[in-house]
């Protein structure tokens, strides 16, 4: 089992997982939008969501998760900018799909524009 990164700011705290390790255990449609996702990050809450992580890991894995052991710890005494991170959503696989292929047209339609600049 590897070790994980933990922030907690004097409110609250998050634990840092791949998004697509939520999809391996297949808990990524129990986590709720208390918890936090940038890029391919999802943050979980201290409060539920990691426990659901961590239970999972620990049922797949068939060993126990110990805080000192598993946890990089990050504490602030300022509120972490987690909290301004896009609340965490599971996507279907179609919304995911559209997503790229949004994505990838925006991408070449600003290639596009900067070809009419030079």
């Amino acid at each position: 089992m590897r070790k994980y990164d933990f922030y907690a700011d004097p409110g609250h705290g998050w634990m840092k997982v791949k998004r697509e390790e939520l999809k391996e255990l297949g808990v990524e449609n129990k986590i709720t939008g208390y918890s936090y996702e940038r890029g391919e990050f999802v943050y979980l809450e201290e409060d539920g969501d990691a426990s659901i992580f961590i239970d999972a890991l620990e049922r797949k894995s068939g060993e126990n998760f110990e805080e000192n052991k598993h946890l990089r710890r990050h504490i602030s005494d300022k509120n972490s900018k987690i909290r301004g991170y896009s609340p965490y959503r599971n996507y279907s696989s179609e919304e995911e799909s559209l997503m790229k292929e949004l994505k990838d047209k925006m991408i070449f339609k600003g290639r596009e524009e900067v070809r009419k600049w030079i």
